[in-house]
C-alpha cells in the first residue's frame, strides 16, 4: 500500500556583495530616431474572405493588425487579410494609436502583390494621397513583398491610412499581412525575431542507429535528468501496433543504448505514444484512453511505474473539455500540476491554440484556459513543451515569421495569469527548416534540446539533439533526489510525495517514489545564477 508523505522545500540563502564603480561614458547619439508603428485597429473595410469551419479569425481584417505574421516566401496564410472575393474593388482604413508626421508607409503584400491602386494618409481633419497605381495586376511571382512608399513629411500628424485595392485582373488569391507608418525614410523591413546566440548554435547531432532506424522516430520525451529518452516509432517491424513507445537509457559514457520496446500495457495494437515523463521517473502521461477490453478512445491517460512494470494507464479527466478539431498535442509540467494543451477550442484564435489546465484536489483538471493572443495566432499553434522552471515555453507555430511552414519558438511567462508572455523568439535555422518543425523537448538543465527532423536522417523522421545557447535555455532549477525508506525495515517503499513552499505552505508539486528506485523532484522556483558557485562546495 502506498504511503502519502509531505516534503518541505529546502531553503538555501546566499549573501552576495557586489561593488559597483561608476563610470562616465560619453556617447554621441543621433539627433532623432525613426518611429515605426503598425496598425492597431481597423476603422473600416469592404469585407473579408470567410474560412469554412471554426476559425473565424482566418483571413479577417484583424490579421492586418500588428507586425507581419508570415515571411514573403511563404505566400498564402490564414494570418493575413484576404478580400471577400477577387475581381472587384476593395478598401481598408487602418488606425494608429500614436499619430505621427509620416515620411513612409510600408504595406506587406504577402501573396500576389500589385493590387494596391491608392494610398491616402488622414489625420487632424486633413488627408493627402501619396501613392497611385493606374495598372494594377499580379506580379509574375506569387511571392510576397514589402511595398515601401516614401513621401515628403506630412504637414499633419497621421492617425489613419486608407488603402484602395483593385483585383479585376486577378485569377487567384490576394493578401495583405500588415501595414506600418514611419516618420523616417529608412526602409521598414520584416525580420525574424532571433536572439543574438541563435546564429552561433552548433550543428544538430543525429542520435544514431541505437535510436533512429529506417522507420519514423517521433515525439521524443527526455527525462528531466537526461538519462532516459522515450519516443514513438511508426512503421517499425518490432512495433506492437502501428505506433509504439520505445525507450533508451544513457550509459556511463554518455551514449544512448539500443532502444527497447516498452511493451504492454502501454503498447497495444493501436496508436500509442508518450507525452511527458515527470522527474520522479515513475509518472508518464500518454496519449488516448485505455479500456480494459483492449479498445482505445480519444483523450489522455496517466501511467505509474510499480517496481519495473508500468501500470494500466488511467484516464485523465479534464472538466468541460471539448476539442473542436479532434486532434491535439500536450505537455505535463514537471510539478505534475500544470497541463498545456494544443487543441481547437470554441474560444480559440485560430486552427489550434495553446491552453492551460490545473490539477484540482480531487484529481480532476480545471477547464482549459486559452493562453491568449500574445502567443496564439490564427494558424496552428501546437507541440507545446513547458520547461522545468514552469516559465519557459517552447512551441511550434505557423503564425510567426520563420523559415518554413511551422517553426519552433520560445517564450517566457511574465506573471501568474498565464496570459502575458514575452515576444516569441524563433530558434533559428539550425533547428527550423523549410518544412514542419515540432516535437521539441529539453532536459531540466537546458543544455541540450531534442527534436525531430528529416534532414540528414537514416530513414524517415529521425531524432536529433543540439546544444542550446544560454539565451534560449530556461531558468535554472534544482533537482532533488532521494528515497522513501520504511523506518522499521529500512527498505524503499512506494509513496506519493507532496512538496510545498516552506514560507507560504502552497502546494508546489507531486512526485511518486518507487519501491525499487529513488525519486526525483524539480523545484519550480527560479534560481539565481550565482547559486552555481555553490556547486563547487
Amino acid at each position: 500500500m502506498c504511503k502519502k508523505i509531505k516534503m518541505k522545500h529546502i531553503v538555501i540563502s546566499t549573501l552576495i556583495t557586489i561593488s559597483v564603480i561608476g563610470l562616465l561614458i560619453l556617447v554621441r547619439m543621433p539627433s532623432t530616431l525613426a518611429n515605426v508603428y503598425w496598425a492597431d485597429r481597423v476603422v473600416d473595410a469592404s469585407g473579408s474572405k470567410r474560412e469554412r469551419g471554426n476559425n473565424s479569425n482566418a483571413y479577417s481584417t484583424r490579421q492586418l493588425l500588428g507586425k507581419p505574421s508570415v515571411m514573403p516566401d511563404f505566400g498564402e496564410s490564414v494570418c493575413a487579410w484576404s478580400p471577400q472575393s477577387i475581381r472587384r474593388n476593395d478598401f481598408l482604413i487602418l488606425g494608429y494609436r500614436t499619430p505621427i508626421y509620416v515620411e513612409q508607409v510600408a504595406i506587406y503584400e504577402n501573396l500576389n502583390p500589385g493590387a494596391v491602386v491608392r494610398v491616402t494618409l488622414m489625420g487632424e481633419g486633413k488627408d493627402t494621397t501619396i501613392y497611385t497605381n493606374s495598372d494594377p495586376r499580379p506580379a509574375p511571382s506569387k511571392l510576397g513583398k514589402m511595398l515601401n512608399i516614401y513621401c515628403e513629411r506630412t504637414s499633419f500628424r497621421v492617425s489613419q491610412v486608407r488603402i484602395d485595392i483593385n483585383t479585376y485582373r486577378y485569377n487567384d488569391e490576394y493578401q495583405i499581412d500588415a501595414v506600418a507608418i514611419s516618420d523616417s525614410k529608412e526602409p521598414i523591413e520584416v525580420k525574424i525575431n532571433l536572439s543574438a546566440d541563435v546564429l552561433e548554435m552548433g550543428d544538430p547531432e543525429n542520435l544514431g542507429g541505437n535510436i533512429n532506424s529506417r522507420a519514423s522516430e517521433l515525439a521524443p520525451v527526455i527525462a528531466p535528468d537526461g538519462k532516459i529518452i522515450y519516443f514513438t516509432r511508426e512503421g517499425h517491424p518490432e512495433n506492437t501496433g502501428v505506433q509504439s513507445i520505445w525507450y533508451s537509457e544513457l550509459d556511463r559514457n554518455g551514449q544512448f543504448q539500443p532502444a527497447k520496446n516498452i511493451g504492454p500495457p502501454l503498447n497495444t495494437r493501436h496508436h500509442n505514444f508518450a507525452i511527458s515523463i515527470l522527474p520522479d521517473g515513475n509518472t508518464m502521461l500518454v496519449g488516448n484512453v485505455y479500456y480494459p477490453d483492449g479498445r482505445m478512445g480519444p483523450g489522455l491517460s496517466m501511467a505509474y511505474k510499480k517496481g519495473n512494470e508500468w501500470s494500466m494507464p488511467e484516464a485523465v479527466r479534464i472538466r468541460n473539455f471539448h476539442s473542436g478539431g479532434g486532434k491535439g498535442s500536450y505537455c505535463l509540467a514537471s510539478n505534475g500540476k500544470v497541463l498545456i494543451l494544443s487543441v481547437q477550442g470554441s474560444d480559440g484564435f485560430g486552427n489550434s491554440d495553446l491552453y492551460v489546465c490545473f490539477l484540482n484536489d480531487d484529481g480532476t483538471w480545471t477547464p482549459p484556459a486559452n493562453l491568449g493572443p500574445e502567443i496564439n495566432t490564427a494558424d496552428r499553434d501546437d507541440s507545446p513543451f513547458l520547461a522545468a522552471d514552469g516559465v519557459t515555453l517552447y512551441f511550434s507555430s505557423a503564425g510567426y515569421p520563420g523559415y518554413g511552414s511551422n517553426d519552433i519558438f520560445m517564450t517566457k511567462r511574465l506573471d501568474d495569469t498565464w496570459k502575458r508572455w514575452s515576444d516569441p523568439v524563433n530558434l533559428g535555422p539550425k533547428i527550423n527548416t523549410k518544412g514542419w518543425d515540432a516535437y521539441f523537448t529539453i532536459t531540466a538543465s537546458g543544455d541540450y534540446a531534442y527534436f525531430v527532423s528529416t534532414q540528414n536522417s537514416l530513414g524517415n523522421e529521425d531524432i536529433f539533439r543540439v546544444a542550446l545557447p544560454q539565451e534560449l535555455r530556461p531558468e535554472r532549477v534544482i533537482l532533488v533526489e532521494g528515497k522513501v525508506i520504511d523506518r522499521k525495515t529500512n527498505k524503499p517503499v512506494a509513496a506519493t510525495i507532496h512538496y510545498e513552499n516552506l514560507s507560504t505552505g502552497e502546494s508546489v508539486g507531486i512526485a511518486r517514489a518507487n519501491a525499487t528506485t529513488q525519486s526525483q523532484i524539480i523545484t519550480q522556483k527560479k534560481v539565481e545564477q550565482k547559486i552555481a558557485e555553490l556547486n563547487a562546495i
